[in-house]
């Protein structure tokens, strides 16, 4: 039972005696939070009673471990969350409330399954299930199967989860069947976008950030901005990937009219405002960009020290919701402000210390779930960013290795994909010494970032051989090319084991 804070998911069983065991029904009440016993004639003791974690079937192959006991600690109630609310064919987002598939909680939930899981299909069918539900008019339901609610923000994670699902399966079939599914929202989209700012306004519920944030919703908003150009990018790759260069280049310009669009109207040089007839500053409003990476290359540092600056001391005006900490979190970490975010992470801590499930939200109180699997992203952007695991095309046939240290001092995991599983290791010190080694399956070729040194000169080896600076004559077998990109040491690698340190 629920400790009595609501009617959904209370039940009861009456014991006639002896020895005998009651399974409540997976299905409903898989997240109970308090289990009171009473009339009990003796004296019960802790051991006496036990109770088990319920999920469907799942093969649990991605693992996460750093030198931060909080973040593993994080990661192992994040996936296993996630785990527990895949019930009945579908994505639930929790076992109580609310027993239905809903889009923006699929992308929170289907990474995790994704970047943890081998052989998810799940993701097929979440696509699927919306596509066959889609309106006349082009619009995603919110909730599927349900055909419920209209959410514009949330419609738009649909192009996202096609694109993440085919990367990690290799699918271009699902391509192919969900190409006129996509071409219809996107039209329906356009309706709505302003000639003049190439901004967005749809209509019907809009909620920009939900459950617990403070960031305006409605309007010209910068999230629905941010999410549209994304949707277009990934309508140019799809059209690529499917042959069809004139739709892809259509789509490509499109995205970036809309990228000119945010910079021009919704960035002051400083920060990016929530929207266009508001001018408070919202840290997640600038997350947003950097999540996607819309922001001029030269901002990106004033775009963090805002960010920092407004979050206040212990983030105390941050106000992250359920919904919103997965864009703000994937925006930092794209950005590469790992430290922040392993710092303001904390706020998972009355989870842990409580039932040691997601919450709906991060403060608790009457009005939300806790065993609500919406705040479980940390499972999935630890492996995407702390270990640096990213997909760049279909099937993994190509990936990128691009960690960000945060400030620990160690961190390893692993990705199970079609070609196989990566594993990956990196170790730093505080002599600015940096060792990574990293399995890259058969038919895949990973691109490997390396952290430059920050001043001075400094080698880099591969299994003990230098490849940068290049000698002469040191081709090192595996590695391909070798060059600076961005603050980074760039080694483009085929299929191998390889172990590299690198030496200031």
């Amino acid at each position: 039972m629920t400790d009595e804070r609501k009617a959904a998911g209370w039940d009861e069983y009456t014991c006639s005696g002896g020895v005998e065991t009651w399974d409540a029904d997976c299905g409903r009440h898989t997240s109970f939070q308090v289990l009171k016993i009473t009339g009990y004639a003796g004296r019960l003791r802790p051991a006496d009673v036990r109770g088990m974690w319920a999920w469907c079937d799942a093969d649990v192959a991605g693992r996460f471990d750093c030198s931060s006991s909080l973040l593993n600690s994080i990661y192992t109630m994040c996936e296993r969350s996630a785990r527990q609310n895949v019930q009945q064919g579908i994505i639930s987002v929790d076992a109580d409330r609310e027993q239905s598939s809903w889009l923006a909680d699929s992308w929170n939930v289907g990474n995790v399954l994704l970047y943890n899981h081998r052989n998810t299909t799940m993701v097929d069918k979440v696509l699927r299930d919306y596509a066959g539900e889609q309106m006349p008019g082009g619009d995603f339901y919110a909730c599927s199967p349900a055909a419920a609610y209209e959410i514009a923000e949330w419609s738009m994670y649909w192009p996202m989860l096609l694109w993440q699902q085919y990367l990690f399966s290799g699918d271009v079939t699902l391509l192919d069947e969900m190409a006129p599914h996509l071409t219809r929202f996107l039209d329906w989209m356009k309706t709505y976008q302003d000639p003049k700012t190439k901004l967005l306004n749809p209509p019907r519920w809009r909620i920009s950030d939900y459950a617990g944030g403070n960031m305006p919703s409605g309007g010209l908003n910068v999230a629905t901005a941010c999410q549209y150009c994304e949707n277009l990018r990934i309508a140019s790759r799809i059209f690529s990937v499917l042959g069809r260069s004139n739709g892809s280049n259509a789509y490509a310009q499109a995205a970036e009219a809309v990228k000119d669009g945010v910079n021009a109207n919704l960035f002051n040089g400083d920060s990016y405002l929530a929207r266009t007839d508001r001018t408070e500053m919202y840290p997640l409003a600038s997350a947003w960009p950097l999540r996607f990476g819309l922001e001029p290359p030269a901002a990106k540092s004033k775009i963090l020290n805002a960010i920092f600056e407004d979050a206040g001391p212990e983030s105390a005006n941050l106000k992250l919701g359920g919904y919103s900490g997965d864009a703000f979190y994937d925006g930092l970490l794209n950005a590469g402000a790992a430290e922040f975010v392993v710092r303001d992470l904390a706020r998972y801590r009355p989870m842990l210390k409580s039932n040691k499930a997601c919450w709906e939200g991060f403060q608790l109180n009457a009005d939300i779930e806790v065993n609500h699997a919406w705040t479980c992203y940390p499972a999935y952007l630890f492996l995407k960013h702390i270990v640096g695991v990213q997909p760049t095309s279909g099937g993994f046939a190509t990936f990128d290795l691009r960690p960000v240290t945060g400030g620990l001092a160690f961190a390893e995991g692993a990705v199970p994909t079609v070609k196989g599983l990566i594993a990956v290791r990196w170790e730093k010190d505080a002599g600015d010494q940096f060792r990574l080694s990293v399995e890259v399956p058969a038919n895949t070729e990973a691109s490997v970032y390396i952290p430059r040194t920050a001043k001075g000169d400094f080698v880099l080896l591969e299994s003990g051989r230098q490849v940068w600076p290049a000698v002469r004559g040191g081709a090192v077998p595996g590695v391909n090319t070798v060059e600076e990109e961005d603050g980074w040491v760039k080694c483009l690698v085929g299929s191998g084991i390889y172990r590299f340190a690198k030496f200031p």
